[in-house]
């Protein structure tokens, strides 16, 4: 017997919270994360932007994880974590998506 694997699934109703992100590190809260520990992630604008996860404090620089346009990532993330921060290089903006759920 494997490992079963399972698509993703929401938290439930307002599970999505929506940054926007600049060339100026910007963070939100996760929303309510239901029975899972997983977050997806959809780069909705048309340049790269780099994540990194924390708690109310965290902030992102361009040495953090790239997250490119169009880019859809389900990470799973630790109890601790409760914020992601995202950036932009600079003049250039992107919008942010973030889904509190469980699946891959």
């Amino acid at each position: 017997m494997g490992s079963e694997i399972f698509a993703f699934s929401p938290a439930g109703k307002g599970t999505t919270v929506k940054l926007s992100v600049s060339a100026t590190t910007s963070r939100v809260a996760l929303s309510s994360f239901g029975d899972g520990r997983n977050v997806r992630f959809f780069n909705r604008g048309t340049k790269l932007c780099y994540l990194k996860f924390g708690d109310s404090t965290v902030e992102s620089t361009a040495s953090a994880m790239p997250l490119p346009s169009g880019a859809i990532e389900i990470f799973e993330i630790g109890p601790e974590i409760t914020h992601v921060a995202a950036i932009c290089d600079s003049t250039e903006t992107a919008t942010l998506y973030a889904t509190s759920g469980k699946g891959v």
